[in-house]
């Protein structure tokens, strides 16, 4: 739910992790109660809202695996991250690769 301590908690966690390091991280919405596509609209209303939003990128997509389910997930890095360009390039070319595999 939309609970304010929730995501000042996740927030703090995440302005820490790039406090500390300038690398990228990679999240994934839980998919075991079908209510991953809900956490995702969420998470990234709260990040609209992330008061240093202007210091990070946020690319957001989603998979659907084999068994139909819709998997959502984003990476978020620093503008700053010097392997930047790699790391965007390297995400969007994975997203290409699993919504073109061949389907069994």
């Amino acid at each position: 739910p939309r609970d304010k301590s929730v995501k000042d908690t996740i927030f703090a966690v995440i302005s820490e992790f790039f406090r500390v390091n300038n690398a990228t991280m990679l999240y994934i919405c839980e998919s075991g109660d079908g209510g991953q596509a809900m956490r995702s609209r969420l998470f990234s209303h709260w990040f609209a809202d992330f008061a240093d939003k202007n210091k990070y990128a946020f690319l957001q997509s989603s998979i659907v695996d084999k068994e139909g389910t819709e998997n959502y997930f984003a990476i978020i890095t620093r503008n700053d991250n010097p392997n930047f360009d790699d790391v965007m390039d390297e995400c969007k070319s994975a997203i290409r690769f699993f919504r073109d595999k061949p389907r069994e």
